[in-house]
């Protein structure tokens, strides 16, 4: 049997990922740009940009997002021409960075490269995306975008929506997470973890959605998931708080809304 490999962060070649594209729908959308840092421990890191041409007309509401126009994709290449460089960036890398990666970036790549003619599937035994830890470690914070993640750690993001400035902090971000023990420092245990807590985070979602979630150190305590209250344990919120959630809240979810009925039975509350 062999011996088990261990490879380190700081030791692995790390590409970031980071799309910019004309709607939300990852199966549907088309790259406007694509931007990443690539890092090689041996020589430091390289920002990467590139802007791609569509082949539609960019709608509005995208580019009061990121800024990109028309005209400025005009010029650029189509994807399918520049498909097999970035290909071979996914397959010399050792770790795959992004956030919010495995549900839109890497599907929306990956129909890319089908339209393209080469029906690529991206390694995802490589891939960690740093907003499962945020979702998981992070869970108090009202938002757990990857620009109020990065104000959180302060960390430079000027140019948000930009596909190069939005990869650049989350490499930034990696170190921070990995500072504060969020994923473990060898990319191997990483993947596994972050997928222990990718199916934890999906279990919660389909009893609660949203509304609550347990404590990451003690699984007995529900605390509240969104609102003024969001991170207070449920017990701890307010009677009038709850019933306002319960008369107000139009389409609650119902693993949600037994439980803070069940709260205020619990409590004796009418």
């Amino acid at each position: 049997m062999p011996a088990e490999v261990f490879m380190e962060f700081r030791d692995s070649r790390i590409l970031v990922v980071d799309t910019e594209t004309t709607g939300i729908d990852p199966k549907q959308a088309r790259i406007v740009e694509i931007g990443g840092v690539l890092y090689d421990p041996k020589v430091g890191r390289k920002a990467l940009q590139r802007y791609i041409n569509p082949g539609c007309p960019i709608p509005p509401e995208a580019t009061a997002v990121h800024r990109i126009t028309d005209a400025i994709v005009a010029d650029s290449p189509a994807f399918a021409e520049v498909a097999e460089g970035i290909a071979e960036r996914f397959r010399s890398a050792d770790v795959i960075l992004g956030y919010n990666l495995i549900d839109y970036d890497l599907p929306l790549i990956e129909a890319e490269f089908a339209r393209a003619g080469m029906p690529i599937v991206i390694d995802r035994s490589k891939v960690i995306d740093l907003i499962i830890f945020a979702r998981w470690h992070m869970r108090s914070m009202r938002s757990r975008k990857l620009g109020d993640v990065c104000a959180h750690y302060e960390i430079d993001l000027t140019n948000a929506h930009s596909a190069k400035a939005d990869a650049l902090a989350t490499h930034d971000l990696l170190y921070h997470m990995l500072d504060d023990g969020f994923l473990p420092s060898d990319v191997q245990k990483a993947v596994e973890v972050q997928a222990k807590a990718a199916e934890l985070i999906k279990t919660e979602s389909e009893a609660w959605s949203y509304w609550l979630y347990r404590d990451r150190k003690f699984p007995n305590v529900v605390r509240v998931g969104a609102g003024k209250h969001v991170g207070r344990p449920l017990n701890a919120v307010p009677k009038d708080y709850i019933k306002f959630i319960l008369e107000k809240m139009e389409g609650l979810h119902p693993g949600a809304e037994a439980a803070f009925r069940a709260e205020l039975r619990e409590r004796g509350a009418k």
